[in-house]
């Protein structure tokens, strides 16, 4: 799941960042566009100042303004038009310029003041200085064909420009200079052309797609940032969802395996609960008190047996016991039942922490119960006071030792305690070897019992 998690979180972040890789794109084409578009509108804005200016001189047959050396008289307009050349009362010498003379000088001017270059050309042209450039030629042809405008982005330099022309059409102020030529009004002249670079208008652009980049880069961050809180907030649900998963998996494994084990263990304990009986029962009791006694004795394994399991099944693993607990449990029981020795009995248990399975826990817990038994029956006759220490630790990394001692009179009679005849002994003995352990026995100033046994 995880996995699965990491792929679409994997995906989520390659299509966020082409979302912004295609948004910044499309931005900066846009800006392009609006660059060009303005552009457009500039060179029509231009074109109409110099139609509407050359439509003025026109209409008025052309200007008269000084002679200077910068402005001479037209060799264009000789002969073509009456009193070129005037002389003002006070002696100044005025000349006639005519329409596309005056436009020339607005021009030059305008690319002198503003570095924006415009003409008025013509396939069929008077003044060579309005010749056509190879492009301006091409254009003028295509007007022939009833094209309306050009306009064309170019590279010169490695510095973009616009190229914008539109037609001009003779006027019967046009006729004064150009009817020799056979122009009739409505007739194609030529065009005004305009041309200027986008330098300035390219600096804002990349202003402007700069802002939009770091804009998109902001967004970007943004949507990583939440993709991340996403992905960390739903792995670390898929987390705790798995960990659950496991301890229920690991339940309900535990309780498959105790289901299949039940009968077996089970099964066991009843097998162990009746040699018990018969093991009583091979011993030849016909006092009542004796038969009582008996009685109690099997009652209270049985129920040591019990024991472990319910403190098993309480469990949260439902695999090991606390042993400890289990210990206690055992002597509170047994001083119950002797209960005339409980006030004068004092007992310690040092066994923290120490769990063992049910396959351990049986057979040491029924040992245990043997000796205390014997312990408290015999140690401590006519109500003698005494102590009892028990005592479970690990000696090595996988070796445990239960000591299990009192203060009593001790034993007497018994060299070995393997070859011992009572019931009780007998059982030790054989709950010992269930355990592969070591069981060794010291009688003199009380009893003490030492088991080794390793898991």
């Amino acid at each position: 799941m995880r996995k699965k998690l990491k792929v679409i979180v994997i995906l989520i972040f390659i299509m966020w960042t082409a979302i912004i890789t295609v948004s910044i794109g499309q931005g900066i084409v846009r800006l392009k566009k609006e660059t060009r578009k303005l552009a457009y509108q500039k060179a029509q804005e231009i074109f109409n100042k110099d139609y509407s200016f050359r439509k003025w001189v026109t209409q008025h047959g052309g200007v008269y303004v000084p002679a200077t050396e910068k402005t001479p008289p037209s060799p264009y307009l000789k002969g073509m038009v009456k009193d070129q050349n005037i002389e003002t009362p006070n002696g100044k010498e005025l000349t006639l310029i005519n329409p596309a003379y005056a436009v020339r000088q607005l021009m030059k001017n305008y690319e002198n003041e503003y570095g924006i270059k415009g003409k008025i050309t013509s396939l069929n042209y008077l003044n060579p200085l309005n010749a056509p450039a190879p492009w301006e030629k091409e254009v003028l042809q295509n007007f022939e064909k009833n094209a309306k405008e050009f306009v064309e982005f170019v590279k010169i330099d490695n510095e973009e420009y616009i190229h914008y022309v539109k037609p001009l059409y003779i006027s019967t102020g046009c006729l004064a200079c150009h009817a020799y030529q056979g122009y009739m009004v409505g007739d194609l002249r030529g065009g005004i052309s305009v041309s200027f670079s986008l330098a300035n208008s390219k600096v804002i652009e990349k202003e402007n797609w700069m802002k939009l980049v770091y804009n998109q880069i902001f967004i970007w961050l943004i949507g990583l940032a939440l993709i991340s809180y996403g992905y960390y907030k739903i792995r670390n649900d898929i987390l705790l969802k798995e960990k659950a998963d496991e301890v229920i998996k690991t339940n309900l494994q535990e309780k498959e395996i105790l289901i299949k084990e039940i009968h077996h263990r089970v099964k066991n304990n009843l097998q162990m609960m009746s040699s018990l009986i018969k093991l009583q029962l091979l011993e030849n009791h016909n006092n009542e008190l004796i038969q009582k006694s008996v009685m109690e004795k099997t009652l209270n394994r049985i129920e040591t047996i019990s024991d472990i399991h319910e403190a098993l099944y309480q469990h949260s693993d439902l695999k090991e016991i606390d042993f400890g607990k289990h210990v206690e449990h055992i002597l509170t029981n047994l001083l119950n039942i002797y209960s005339e020795q409980k006030k004068k009995i004092t007992a310690s248990i040092q066994c923290k922490d120490i769990f063992f399975n049910i396959n351990i826990a049986v057979p040491l817990g029924l040992l245990v119960n043997e000796i205390l038994t014997n312990t408290l029956k015999h140690a401590f006759p006519n109500n003698r006071s005494g102590e009892i220490k028990i005592v479970l630790e690990k000696t090595e990394a996988t070796v445990y030792q239960l000591i299990i001692e009192d203060n009593g009179i001790g034993i007497s009679n018994l060299e070995d305690l393997e070859n011992a005849a009572t019931l009780g002994f007998s059982l030790i003995n054989s709950l010992a070897k269930q355990l592969n352990s070591k069981i060794k026995l010291y009688t003199k100033q009380g009893t003490k019992y030492t088991i080794q046994f390793e898991l």
